[in-house]
């Protein structure tokens, strides 16, 4: 909300680029056109590639750019970052003559090893200008902003990123691979902000206030006693070190998925087939039926969840009240129809809506069910909380008691790592 997109629209058109690629999180692709529509003072010519196969996407591509040459026309491609590393796309993006690269929400690129991350390097050796746009650069740890800047300039860390991490992190546990804690963050910062550029929202406009209020869910009996079950497995894997940081997101999912009322039934321990996913419980789809019964029918609101079965909920409560709903998901992206309204209601997939759209038609919004990801969370918050916002908002989080849903929130709250922390309570 701090005008990102309009500093990249004005630096293409300004500097008369004629081939720009943009790459972004899928759900922010069809974003770009109609920013460079509000922003661009003059046509542009936009290909947002978010459909169809790849084989499709790369021929729409190579005719599009032939298209806007022959016209003498700028060209800008948008693509997803989980579509431009892939067989078929990525040969195409690399012969392409880019006048520039820009990263949106750039920290989705923040693993050094990661596939995206890898061709990003590649594509920036092969390109002049180069931008990198993201509200949280170090979602997790200052070793965060490495293959950000791998991609930007490589002369600024280096292309190591053992050398990065033993310069900027002090390690130890077993092997030597546990990041114990930082050094040397000035130097980091110093670096950081040597081609960087920081807007802060009060730098833009004054937001109005927010605040943040916990609904505790209440279980039932069957779902606590299925939750301690589980919850007794996952204790003694991390006492017997079969669960570590690496391994343990697949058991804190199956808790979580409890807190929000759902289970794998039938599960075969010889085989470890996980058998079919059945709701056992409707605590807390009760209790956002209870908190969205205070709204007005009409009153827009914003729910994120981490599981299609939660954003299934969504809408079973939102029908049951009368109120139209729409969803922004991997499955299906409805933005349009609940930005336009009528529809008061909004469900949201945390990892596929959590950046780079604006949701300040609502000012209140509901974290149904939270993901992992630090990151994640804040760039949602920021969704209503942002520049064009007129009302103070209120998140409400949904928190089954005696669950993981405490310490996740918890985790998140305090700006920590979760599975560190969740791991760091059980040992504990």
């Amino acid at each position: 909300g701090l005008s990102k997109s309009k500093i990249v629209v004005d630096i293409t058109i300004n500097m008369d680029w004629q081939r720009t690629m943009i790459l972004c999180p899928k759900s922010v692709v069809q974003v770009w056109p109609s920013e460079f529509e509000r922003h661009g003072g003059r046509p542009v010519g936009c290909l947002p590639l978010d459909d169809g196969t790849m084989g499709g996407r790369a021929k729409k591509l190579v005719a599009f750019l032939d298209l806007q040459r022959a016209r003498h026309q700028a060209a800008v491609v948008i693509l997803n970052y989980d579509a431009a590393w892939r067989p078929g796309m990525a040969e195409i993006l690399l012969k392409t003559s880019w006048d520039a690269v820009i990263l949106d929400e750039s920290h989705r690129c923040k693993a050094p090893g990661g596939k995206a991350a890898m061709f990003v390097s590649r594509l920036g050796d092969k390109v002049p200008h180069r931008i990198c746009l993201t509200g949280t650069p170090m979602p997790h740890s200052p070793l965060d902003v490495y293959a950000q800047y791998r991609f930007l300039d490589k002369g600024i860390f280096g292309t190591s990123f053992t050398a990065f991490r033993a310069r900027y992190a002090r390690m130890g546990g077993y092997g030597n691979h546990q990041v114990l804690g930082y050094e040397n963050q000035d130097d980091l910062q110093k670096k950081f902000y040597s081609i960087a550029y920081r807007v802060k929202s009060e730098d833009v406009q004054s937001l109005p206030e927010a605040v943040d209020v916990v609904r505790p869910v209440i279980l039932s009996a069957y779902a606590k006693k299925l939750y301690q079950v589980l919850k007794s497995e996952f204790v003694v894997g991390v006492a017997d070190g079969t669960v570590t940081a690496s391994n343990a997101l697949t058991r804190l999912l199956r808790l979580q998925q409890i807190g929000s009322g759902w289970a794998r039934q039938d599960r075969n321990i010889e085989t470890g087939d996980e058998g079919q996913l059945l709701q056992i419980d409707t605590a807390k789809q009760d209790a956002l039926a209870d908190l969205m019964e205070d709204l007005k029918d009409e009153e827009p609101i914003v729910i994120f969840c981490r599981f299609h079965h939660d954003l299934d909920a969504v809408h079973t409560v939102a029908a049951a009240l009368g109120r139209a709903s729409a969803e922004l998901s991997g499955r299906r992206n409805e933005l349009a129809n609940w930005q336009q309204g009528p529809t008061p209601v909004l469900a949201v997939q945390i990892q596929s809506g959590g950046v780079g759209i604006n949701l300040v038609r609502a000012r209140y919004c509901v974290f149904y069910s939270l993901g992992f990801s630090l990151g994640e969370y804040l760039q949602a918050r920021k969704r209503i909380h942002r520049p064009g916002q007129a009302h103070n908002c209120t998140y409400y989080h949904l928190i089954a008691k005696g669950t993981v849903d405490e310490q996740v929130y918890k985790a998140l709250e305090s700006r920590q790592d979760v599975v560190e922390s969740v791991l760091k309570g059980v040992k504990a």
